[in-house]
């Protein structure tokens, strides 16, 4: 029953308990007021407390929801980003594949053709040997024509001037002869 004469009924709880256990140990009705108001003053001003944190705390909730929803975006945009550099790394590989497989053929058709073009020098080579060979074969000849028709020429004019020689001492003899002759009457 409460100081002004009516029932109330309190929930069953220990600070109630604590509670009526303290105003039953004062004496006058004042003294009751004067505790319940102590009471309800307290309760009033750990109620603004509650209220100030509750406050703080709903700021705080706001704050990590907006700081939520952004770090939502964020992580939406980074997975798009992400999306995005896999599809770029795909082609990038895809794109080097190609690169590779272009070289790899532009390689083997330099490839053979350095081998062809290798072939064909040596065979070039191989044809001016064999024409260097046989020039030099056929200059060997022609030098030892050459040299066999100069001792044939030197012999000619080895001939020619001996020839000449007895021609020169036949004519002197035979002027010499011719004149003798004349000197006996005899032509």
């Amino acid at each position: 029953m409460c100081f002004f004469g009516c029932l109330v009924i309190f929930p069953a709880g220990k600070e109630v308990v604590l509670l009526m256990q303290a105003l039953n140990s004062l004496a006058t009705p004042e003294e009751k007021l004067a505790a319940l108001c102590k009471k309800y003053a307290d309760l009033l001003e750990e109620s603004r407390c509650m209220q100030k944190q509750l406050k703080a705390l709903q700021k705080k909730q706001s704050q990590i929801v907006k700081e939520k929803i952004h770090l939502q975006g964020e992580h939406s945009k980074a997975i798009l980003a992400r999306s995005k550099l896999e599809s770029l790394c795909r082609e990038l590989q895809r794109h080097n594949k190609t690169l590779k497989e272009e070289n790899g053929q532009r390689s083997r058709e330099y490839e053979e053709q350095r081998k062809e073009a290798m072939l064909h020098f040596q065979m070039t080579l191989g044809d001016i040997e064999v024409q260097m060979e046989q020039h030099s074969s056929h200059n060997a000849k022609l030098r030892q024509e050459n040299m066999e028709l100069a001792d044939k020429l030197k012999k000619l004019i080895e001939q020619y001037e001996l020839r000449e020689e007895v021609r020169t001492k036949c004519s002197s003899h035979v002027a010499a002869s011719l004149s003798t002759m004349g000197n006996f009457g005899l032509l």
